[in-house]
């Protein structure tokens, strides 16, 4: 393909880059100013509901930026085959590292009391059960599917050296989660962007994180 095609081909992906950006500071705009778009406060189920429904709305329009306008597969690498084993073997390695990971973050932090209790994860814990389920299943599908699948797939387009954009990924997957208030959360997130990034771009398999992301998720909000 010549040279001038496959830049145009290329330069395509950066609506989706730059709607994935988007949908980031929006929702980091909710959670700094809920009265940004409403002028009486909301309940928080309300809010819930509203914030998961423009996720939504934000992956379909990414969705569609890939198939329309980059004319690709959202996915744009395939999808590896494994055995059941290998998703038992990993589900379990990722669970673990990742509570280890969060406690060597929680831990120092604690010390330092730099990790305040003032968490907005915990402002969800009063919501009914169904709805957690929803943000949980929200969480784990499009996270995973922005973040990992589109993001880091089309951002390594623009590199050749693929640790810039597993850590550009992971920038931004923490930054989608500044919101939620804790310096450990922070940190946390972007490790564990760094983590499932890794994995997404060695094993070439989303299914998997999107199971850990969900399990990972639902032990925090459910239990």
């Amino acid at each position: 393909m010549p040279y001038f095609f496959k830049q145009a081909n290329k330069n395509r992906a950066l609506a989706g880059i730059g709607l994935s950006v988007l949908l980031i500071v929006c929702l980091n705009l909710n959670s700094y100013f809920p009265g940004l778009l409403f002028k009486q406060p909301l309940p928080d189920s309300t809010r819930f509901l509203f914030s998961s429904g423009v996720i939504w709305v934000f992956f379909i329009a990414i969705y569609l930026c890939a198939t329309k306008i980059e004319k690709r597969h959202f996915l744009l690498w395939e999808e590896n085959r494994y055995t059941a084993d290998f998703y038992i073997v990993w589900v379990v390695a990722l669970l673990s590292i990742n509570y280890i990971i969060i406690g060597l973050i929680t831990t120092p932090l604690n010390n330092l009391h730099w990790n305040n209790s003032d968490h907005k994860v915990l402002q969800l814990y009063h919501l009914s059960p169904l709805l957690k389920l929803l943000g949980v299943i929200t969480a784990a599908i499009t996270e995973e599917l922005i973040c990992r699948a589109y993001l880091l797939s089309r951002l390594q387009l623009y590199f050749k050296d693929p640790r810039y954009p597993l850590v550009i990924s992971a920038l931004i997957f923490a930054f989608g989660h500044l919101g939620y208030g804790t310096m450990g959360y922070i940190i946390y997130t972007l490790a564990f962007g760094l983590l499932f990034g890794w994995h997404y771009q060695k094993y070439r398999n989303i299914k998997i994180l999107i199971i850990c992301h969900f399990l990972l998720d639902y032990y925090l909000l459910l239990f």
